[in-house]
């Protein structure tokens, strides 16, 4: 068994075959075909009430918080296992550094696409070019979409969510 937290928001899969809900979030989109990832709780809430606000539909949530067993890594291989009902992927956690976390990222873009929040890809920093400058690397490097805010994150995943995944040997 596998363990989230400590400090996290729950988790939520809107499957008709599952439909689990474990999430302490004060807001719940309706179903559809968009997962959604996080660490941090705050944010994750804020993502929910955007989504639902906005009425993008969310197949499988889960907030991880502090990582204590289940962390980012863990989250993007979930991603990795194709049998999951959804079709593209919100991404509204932090992304330490490392070769697992680069693998682990590849792997998830390569089986879905993947948006993000560019800026905490790389943690924020005063330096802004610096910042952009990785971002870019890591885009690059690993294939998600890179996103600046909350509101474009939503936006990505209602195409996501409205259109369909593009066959093999076509691109976004």
């Amino acid at each position: 068994m596998r363990i989230l937290g400590p400090d996290c928001l729950g988790i939520l899969n809107t499957d008709s075959s599952v439909r689990l809900h474990a999430t302490i979030a004060p807001s719940q989109p309706p179903p559809g075909p968009v997962a959604m990832l996080a660490e941090s709780g705050t944010l994750a809430a804020a993502i929910l009430e955007k989504a639902q606000r906005r009425e993008m539909g969310v197949s499988t949530f889960v907030a991880g918080g502090g990582g204590l067993d289940v962390g980012a890594v863990d989250m993007l291989e979930l991603l990795d296992r194709r049998r999951l009902h959804f079709r593209g992927v919100a991404l509204p956690a932090v992304l330490g550094p490392g070769v697992a976390m680069l693998r682990a990222a590849r792997a998830a873009s390569l089986a879905k696409p993947v948006a993000v929040l560019g800026h905490l890809l790389v943690g924020a920093g005063d330096d802004v070019a610096l910042t952009r400058r990785r971002v870019a690397a890591l885009t690059r490097q690993t294939g998600m979409i890179s996103v600046g805010t909350l509101e474009q994150l939503v936006d990505i995943g209602r195409i996501l969510a409205d259109q369909p995944v593009p066959g093999a040997g076509e691109s976004w």
